[in-house]
């Protein structure tokens, strides 16, 4: 006791330096907690704008497939009317035997499918142009894709 009495205030100066000491670690643990409710913050609001970046994405692809569609069928009522008023133009074996050739992207489908026999205009008409509305949907889709991708990589 007499001890503490006589060495009081090197004892206090010791306690306050560990009180100082120890407040530096609480401190620093708030600091730690702060930066990672700052960053959790950050990465939800990054999740959102891509998130409606992607949303937009969508709008856009269901946008042009709508209007894909809506093209397609003003097409194909065209075929429809020069079907109806004009007279049939038969088109050699060779012709299909090429354009399913170009259609597939494979040469032997020309080689391999003789004997199919010739077409009319009316169907070759009827065929490109289903063939060229599905190309159209494949490339609306190739351009969502494209979107989507851009939305999830954008910062």
């Amino acid at each position: 006791m007499i001890f503490l009495l006589k060495h009081w205030k090197a004892l206090a100066f010791i306690a306050l330096a560990v009180a100082i000491w120890c407040s530096g670690f609480h401190s620093r643990g708030v600091v730690e907690q702060a930066k990672k409710a700052a960053e959790l913050e950050r990465q939800k609001e990054d999740n959102a704008k891509r998130q409606a970046l992607a949303y937009r994405a969508g709008i856009n692809y269901a946008e042009r497939q709508r209007k894909a569609s809506v093209e397609s069928s003003k097409i194909s009522n065209e075929v429809i009317r020069y079907v109806q008023v004009h007279e049939r133009i038969p088109l050699p074996e060779s012709w299909r035997l090429l354009h399913d050739a170009a259609a597939t992207n494979t040469a032997s489908v020309a080689r391999s499918a003789a004997g199919a026999g010739p077409t009319d205009d009316a169907a070759s008409i009827s065929t490109v142009t289903g063939n060229y509305a599905e190309c159209q949907k494949w490339r609306n889709q190739v351009i969502g894709w494209q979107d989507w991708y851009a939305s999830i990589h954008t910062k």
